[in-house]
Parts: structure tokens; C-alpha cells; sequence
């Protein structure tokens, strides 16, 4: 079931296999020295259900941190996050607008959610017919919402992967270099010296992609991790027909990034503004 050759060539076995990520995903728990890690793979497009049924996982006490996958603009996009989670489990107002933004739909933009899809070359046409949604749209703003103090960005600033400049390096990257970014914030976390760190067998839920979840499984177990717990698995609400449109864009592109860095633009605005700094 493993992929040949090297770099990209491992990505795109990858998406060939058609089991672990085309239709769904599997859970996996892995523990060490009393260290639990759960890795909960992701898919950027998916039902309503599939969601659902993550946000039901990380809302779970045994989980004391949430780490997620989203390229960042800059710094200061990754700071306007980090502030909105504080301000929406300490001030009311944010909260209250914050529910209001999911029960009503009103930062579902058309346009925004078509450059979503694209972005990471999913086909919007055929994805609405499935009645499928962008995680960035759905599941994440309810994320917050639900356990705002549990969420860390784990990924790497857009600045990173545009300095790459050979396109094959930087598909390379985005799947193999960000990982690693997101396996070094994990094991900062689980050292004792980390402000966060616990020492109760509680586990840190690593949401990403399903291609970075295996290899920071490979990662977990060349360092010793034990796979405890496997399951429950997700279906992600995907036709093979749909599966075939995404693979094969995936394919096609040079990975310009160009629609991402516009759609990332466009989100600082959208992002419900946090009230001004209040003591």
C-alpha cells in the first residue's frame, strides 16, 4: 500500500490509494511515557457530517490541545487568530456575534467558498452537487466556537512556501515541509518545560490533512510512539467520481498559490473583528 520513488511521487501514491484518503478516514491514538497523541486526519472539502463528527471528538476533555492545520498570511493574521480564540471564551460580544455568524450562514460568500475549493484544487460545481463544505467555512469557525482555549495553529506562514520557487520543491514542501513544522510545534508541546504541557495522560488532537496524519504517524513511530487505538473511521461524503475530478487536478497544477494567497487576504477581513482591547 505504500507509494515508489520519492518527494511528490509519495504524495500522488498517496491520493491513488483511494482507501485512507479518498472516501474516509481513520483515527489514531499513540501513546508514550504516559505522552498521548491523537491524530484525527482531515480533508479540506467534506460533508456536514463528517465535521460533525470530528467536532464531537475534539470536544472531548481528553484532548487539552487542538492543533490545526491553515496556512497563515503573515504574522499578524496568526496573532488576529490567536486573540479571536481568547476573545470568544472571555468576552461575551465575540461569542455572541460568533454564533450568530454560524446560525445564519453569513460568511458563506459564494465566491470566497468557490476560491476555498479551489485553492486546493477541488472542483466547487461537483462538490456543492454532493452538498459538500469547506472546512475553513464550517468546521472551524464552529471549532472555535466550541473550545476556543484548545485551538494552536500548527502550520507555517504563506511566506515560506511562496520563496519556493521550483514548483516541484514546493509541492515537496507543502506536503512534506509542513508536516515537519507541525511534528516540531508537537513534541515542543510534549516536552515538561512547555507552558502547556500535562502530565495526566491527556492528548494532544493533531486536525490535519490525511497525508500529513500518515506521515507524522511514520514520524511518531520511528521515535518510539506505540499505536494504542485505531478508529473510529470517517466517511468524508465523497463520490469516486468526485475522488477522480480531485486527483486529477491535483495532477495538472504547478501549485502558484495564487488563489490562496488572495482568498487568505480576503479572510482577515471576514473574520468577526475582536472588540477593542478591553482590560
Amino acid at each position: 500500500n505504500s507509494g515508489g520513488g520519492g518527494g511528490g511521487d509519495d504524495f500522488f501514491a498517496a491520493v491513488d490509494q483511494k482507501t485512507f484518503t479518498g472516501f474516509y478516514s481513520e483515527q489514531v491514538r499513540l501513546e508514550k511515557e504516559g505522552k498521548v497523541v491523537t491524530l484525527i486526519p482531515m480533508q479540506h472539502v467534506a460533508s456536514a457530517e463528517f465535521y460533525d463528527k470530528v467536532l464531537e471528538e475534539t470536544r472531548k476533555d481528553e484532548h487539552y490541545i487542538v492543533l490545526i492545520e491553515g496556512l497563515m498570511d503573515n504574522d499578524e493574521m496568526r496573532q488576529h487568530e490567536k486573540n479571536l480564540c481568547t476573545k470568544v471564551a472571555v468576552d461575551p460580544g465575540t461569542r455572541s456575534k460568533m454564533q450568530q455568524t454560524i446560525a445564519d450562514s453569513s460568511h458563506y460568500d459564494e465566491n470566497e467558498e468557490r476560491d476555498l475549493f479551489e485553492a486546493t484544487f477541488v472542483p466547487y460545481e461537483e462538490g456543492k452537487e454532493l452538498g459538500l463544505m469547506h472546512m475553513e467555512l464550517y468546521w472551524k469557525p464552529r471549532l472555535i466556537l466550541e473550545t476556543p482555549l484548545k485551538v494552536l495553529n500548527s502550520d507555517v506562514n504563506l511566506d515560506k512556501v511562496l520563496a519556493i520557487e521550483d514548483p516541484d520543491e514546493r509541492k515537496f514542501y507543502v506536503v512534506h515541509g509542513r508536516t515537519d513544522h507541525c511534528g516540531k510545534v508537537l513534541r515542543e508541546l510534549l516536552t515538561e518545560d512547555s507552558s502547556i504541557y500535562s502530565s495526566d495522560a491527556k492528548s494532544i488532537a493533531v486536525c490535519w490533512g490525511h497525508i500529513h496524519c500518515e506521515l507524522l504517524l511514520d514520524d511518531l513511530v520511528s521515535r518510539g510512539w506505540t499505536v494504542t487505538a485505531k478508529g473510529p473511521q470517517r466517511q468524508y461524503g465523497w463520490s469516486e467520481a468526485f475522488f477522480n475530478h480531485v486527483a486529477d487536478a491535483w495532477k495538472a497544477s504547478d501549485y502558484s498559490f495564487d488563489t490562496i494567497l488572495n482568498q487568505l487576504r480576503r479572510e482577515e477581513e471576514k473574520i468577526p473583528a475582536t472588540p477593542a482591547a478591553s482590560a
